[in-house]
């Protein structure tokens, strides 16, 4: 079944939070493959952080458009699971998301937001009912399986018209400064803002300061190696949002930076050579 050029593919790709000590993965794995032998799970990551759907917006955005058109990205983080929030399968530009509705697909969707939207009300759960706290197998899974497999959308439920999105998706841009926030602390403690690096892109790099805390970084670096070890750097990460490091350090141990941390972008004046 075609629905407005997508073609499945059969690749899952997985995202949640679940972490790796549980089943709870590999109980949604188990769903897809129960229901298609011939579908390909792909895990992205499980260790996102307990409830962090900013974080996980970020990681969906920096890997969904690497995969093929036709692909369907199952996406679980959710603090309201059994309550009134919605399940949804989201078609954008050749790709299925399955989520909660909570703000998941805000990067993913792009600038555009060009999406159309099915509300998920209608699967066959793997077991003799509905868990009312695990909605990655119970309903979110089938309904993955089901799109993989080359499902009909309108088989899961009606459309679903417009869909969360996350305030903090963008950041406050006023005249001579920019606010954001972290949205996500990577592996290596570097710290990914919501602050894209194109609104930067006519600014002198050695004009622009970055505050966050008690800490200010002077100037925009290239990459992280560009600082001495030790040091602090702020430059446009490869996902294109403001990223804070350390040269061989961890920038959130030392920044002691949480998710949500404002940071903020000011401009001084370019002081001409005398």
């Amino acid at each position: 079944m075609s629905v407005d050029g997508f073609a499945a593919n059969g690749i899952v790709t997985l995202l949640t939070d679940f972490g790796l000590a549980d089943g709870y993965a590999g109980s949604m794995k188990g769903v897809l493959l129960k229901s298609n032998p011939d579908l390909i799970p792909v895990d992205i990551s499980h260790t996102i952080a307990p409830f962090g759907i900013a974080s996980a917006s970020y990681v969906l955005h920096t890997y969904c458009q690497d995969f093929p058109e036709g692909t369907v990205h199952l996406t679980v983080v959710d603090p309201g699971v059994g309550s009134a929030r919605r399940a949804i399968a989201v078609l954008c530009r050749g790709h299925f998301f399955v989520a909660p509705d909570n703000g998941l697909l805000s990067m993913a969707l792009g600038a555009d937001r060009v999406y159309r939207a099915w509300e998920i009300t209608q699967v066959k759960p793997p077991r003799d009912s509905v868990s009312a706290t695990f909605h990655g197998r119970d309903i979110f899974a089938p309904a993955a399986a089901h799109l993989a497999s080359g499902g009909d959308p309108a088989d899961l439920g009606l459309e679903a018209g417009d869909i969360t999105l996350l305030e903090e998706a963008a950041p406050d841009i006023t005249p001579g400064r920019i606010t954001g926030q972290v949205i996500h602390v990577d592996h290596f403690g570097n710290l990914i803002t919501n602050i894209r690096g194109d609104l930067l892109q006519d600014r002198d790099p050695g004009t622009i300061l970055v505050k966050t805390g008690n800490y200010t970084i002077v100037g925009m670096s290239r990459t992280y190696a560009d600082r001495e070890s030790g040091q602090l750097a702020a430059y446009v990460g490869s996902s294109g949002l403001v990223e804070i490091a350390i040269m061989q350090g961890n920038a959130a141990h030392t920044v002691r930076a949480p998710l949500g941390r404002t940071v903020e972008i000011a401009f001084r004046e370019k002081r001409e050579r005398a």
